[in-house]
Order: structure tokens, then sequence, then C-alpha cells
């Protein structure tokens, strides 16, 4: 009997060890996939998240290692919001519609600033400005009759809504000025060359909300860019030598790319003479400023646009760029302004704006000089733009128009953002919080404010302020570099 039993004994121990064994590996798992998702967190491609907790930043930016004190400190260089309305006359029934085939009415007849109106400065027989901080109506008709914003945009609407396009050819190292494999030049069927980008959502989205931005403020500086994405499977990208491209290069279908019209003959601007010597203050009353040449206030009139756009961007690569270096890395003849450049017309033109809102916004503390000191070098104006400035000051709601902007041309790309959250974005292992529409409204105020010290204040007053906030500015570089 206690043979028979042996065998059926064997098959119960070995059963409860089984079953043990199953158990354990079953627990195993589990605690292994809930480690994995804690600890590894696989990512993708392209890591592009929104900050959906109710802690979202209150400052301009927030960079996890820096420190509160600095942020906080960094808050003192920025002017305080302009608390006299008086200064302006606005008809505040105006609205701020995006219609690029209206800026050529928008003149600037429907506001006025409480300057001195009568003071015009005269240089050779030209005026040169009027009401003290614009320029005159004869300067700008000087300047080269570049293509309109309406022109501008129909070429980019063409494209991005039909998509009657098909690449023909990609070559690479020809738009980006060091190289990089993430950009190519592209030939399309018609003969047209544009320049391709394939980058992150927080690059594309910066170059893309700029271009739409720029137009908004009737600023036809930008050519014209679409977004699209590299798929081999449709006919824009669908020939041999573009998917073999594509796929050497490891453009992904499902990644990123904004193509920028390609302008021929783009040659180099340069600093001007009044910006890096002397009190580096565009202003009437400069000892400078009667001293120069006509075209010299042609090219400032670009120049003062492009510091009051890059300050509304936080775009931190044009004339930030050459500040930064604090104008001592180039002869004094051959200070370049990264990425304006000017064709064989005269035109200038702002390239490669995919730092603007995010990635300006998350590097720019005193350690890069922040733009509030190129802002606040410039007393200067298109008329035009005072306009559009005082427009935007008075929508008060300029984050939620740009996002409609930009979802209304993009919709079909599922790129996820929104204007009443904070932007995450991820770079070399570093995670960026960027409250971009909280800043973009603070730095709208910021101009407007600045424009109506410019026509009330004088020039000595001005120049103090401007050297005390260059000096907190580099007080907090210092500290800063220490605290890295």
């Amino acid at each position: 009997m206690r043979y028979m039993l042996l065998p059926v004994l064997r098959r119960i121990t070995l059963f409860r060890t089984f079953v043990i064994l199953t158990i354990t590996t079953t627990l195993f798992i589990v605690l292994s996939r809930c480690l994995h998702r804690q600890i590894l967190r696989p990512r993708k491609t392209f890591d592009f998240t929104v900050g959906i907790t109710q802690s979202a930043i209150t400052t301009p930016f927030v960079i996890d290692d820096e420190s509160t004190q600095i942020v906080k400190a960094y808050e003192t260089l920025l002017p305080v919001q302009a608390g006299s309305e008086a200064a302006w006359s606005v008809d505040s029934t105006l609205d701020l519609i995006f219609d690029p085939r209206s800026c050529d009415n928008q003149i600037g007849k429907e506001t006025s600033v409480n300057t001195d109106k009568g003071r015009s400065v005269v240089i050779n027989n030209l005026t040169v400005v009027k009401d003290g901080i614009y320029w005159s109506e004869e300067l700008e008709r000087l300047l080269p009759a570049g293509p309109s914003a309406e022109h501008i945009y129909n070429v980019s609407s063409r494209l991005q809504f039909n998509s009657n396009f098909t690449v023909t050819h990609m070559k690479e190292r020809v738009c980006s000025h060091w190289a990089s494999p993430e950009n190519a030049q592209i030939t399309m069927k018609d003969g047209s060359k544009w320049c391709a980008r394939y980058k992150t959502p927080c690059f594309i989205l910066g170059e893309v909300m700029a271009y739409y931005f720029s137009l908004l403020m009737c600023i036809n500086h930008i050519p014209p860019v679409i977004v699209t994405k590299p798929n081999p499977t449709t006919p824009q990208w669908g020939l041999e030598a573009v998917k073999e491209y594509l796929n050497n290069h490891y453009w992904i279908p499902s990644g990123l790319v904004t193509l920028t019209k390609w302008i021929p003959e783009l040659h180099a601007t340069y600093v001007p003479n009044i910006m890096k010597t002397g009190d580096r203050f565009l202003h009437v009353d400069n000892p400078m400023f009667s001293g120069l040449t006509q075209q010299q206030f042609l090219d400032l009139m670009e120049y003062s646009d492009a510091t009051i756009l890059d300050y509304l961007l936080a775009e931190t690569d044009r004339v930030l760029y050459a500040a930064r270096h604090n104008f001592t890395d180039y002869d004094d003849n051959n200070m370049e302004i990264h990425n304006m450049f000017a064709d064989g017309n005269g035109n200038h033109w702002f390239l490669d704006n995919e730092m603007a809102f995010f990635w300006g916004q998350a590097i720019q503390h005193p350690k890069y000089a922040p733009l509030i000191e190129m802002l606040k070098s410039v007393c200067i104006f298109k008329r035009r733009t005072v306009v559009m400035v005082t427009k935007l000051y008075h929508h008060k709601n300029v984050p939620h128009l740009l996002w409609e902007i930009v979802n209304e041309h993009l919709g079909g790309l599922d790129l996820v953002w929104s204007s009443q959250l904070p932007m995450t974005c991820r770079r070399y292992g570093k995670r960026y919080t960027i409250d971009w529409a909280r800043t973009l409204t603070k730095r709208i105020g910021h101009v407007y404010t600045w424009i109506t010290r410019c026509s009330t204040v004088g020039y000595k007053s001005l120049l103090q302020e401007i050297h005390s906030n260059h000096v907190i500015t580099h007080k907090m570089g210092v500290l800063i570099s220490d605290s890295n």
C-alpha cells in the first residue's frame, strides 16, 4: 500500500512546486513592469508634452536645477507696467484681426501718442523722424519694395492647405550655417527651392508661431513657412531619390518638417555703428544720430523692427546673439547680425526663428544678456509697428488668438499644445517648462510701456535707466556663473 501511494505523493509535491514557481514568476513579472514604468520610462522619438498640473510656473521660465532666487532677481530687470493710460490715445473699438491683406492699410492714423508732435528731425533735407519717436513716412518710402505680407501669406497658404507640391531633390549642407544633418535644401517640381528643417515639435512650433505672429504684426521680413510630415508614401515625398534621402537621414514619416522659402543671393547685415559704440542707444538726442547717412537710417529702421519682434518672440538668436558676445568677438567693420540677411534688392529677412517662444524663453536669463537690454536700446520705431503693438496690448488675449491662427493652418498635423497651459520641452537631458502664453502677454506690456517711456521721458533719464539695468544684468550673470 505504501509503495502504491508514492507515485501519488510525488505528483502532489510536483504540483505544489509548480504552483509556487508560477506564482513567484507572475509576481516577479508584475513587479518588473511596475519598476520599468516608474524608473525607466522609455523615451519617444519626439518628446513633447504639455504641463497639466496646478503648479504652473509663475516666472518667465523654470529650469529644474536653477535657483529660485536668481529667477526672482531676474524679474527686477523687467519694466513696470504702464500705469498712465493718458500717455496713449487709442480707439479701443479697433479689433486685432489676422488679415495680411489689410496690412498695407495699417498706416497708423488710428492711434496717436502724446509725444512732442511738433518735433521733426531733418538731416540733409530729409525728414528722418516725426513726432520724436517715429521714422518718417518719407524715409520709409525709400525702403526697397519687397514682397507684401499678403503675398508672403498667399504663398504659404497655397501649399499648406492644398499640399500641391512634389519634392524632386534634397541636398544637405546648404541651408544651415552649421551644416546640420537635420536641415536640407529641397527642390520642388515647379523649380522652387525651400529649406527643410526636421526638428522636434518645440522647435517646429516655435518656427511656425514666429511666422504667423510676424504676419499678425504686419511685418513682412519672415519668408513663407509651412509644416508637413516627410511621409514617403505620399505623392509629396514619394520619388525614389527623395525616399532614399529620408531613409539615409532617419527622417521618420511621423516626424515634423518646416519648409521655409529659399531666398537667393543673401548677404550679411551688420550691427549699426550707433548700436555698438558710444551710448549704444537709438534716440534722436544721441549725439551720433545727426551724423548718420541715409543708408544707415534705412538699416536702423529694419534693426528697430527686428529688436521689437525679437523681444516679443523671445528670439535669442538674432540681435541678442551679438549682444551676448558684448560685440567683442568681431572687428568693427565685420559685426554681423546673426540670422538677419539682405537680398539682392536690399530687402531684409529674419531667418531661423526656431528658438522663438519656447527655447528662447527657456535659455534666457542674465547669463545670456536678456532681451530687455536690447528692447531698451531702441527709442525710434516704425509707426505701423507701434500701431500693432497698441492693438496687441489692448486685445488682452493675444496667446489664444495666435493659438487659433496656428491651429487653423496646421490643424491636421496633430500638434498637442495649448494657450492655457505651460509647455514642457526636453533637450540634452534637461526638462524645461515654459509658460509661453503668460510670458508673451507680459512682453507685449513691456514693449507698450517702453514706447510710452520713449515718448514721455528725456534722453538722459532713459540712458541712466539703461545703464542701471546693465549693471543688474552683469551682477546676475556673475551670480549664475558662480552657482554653476
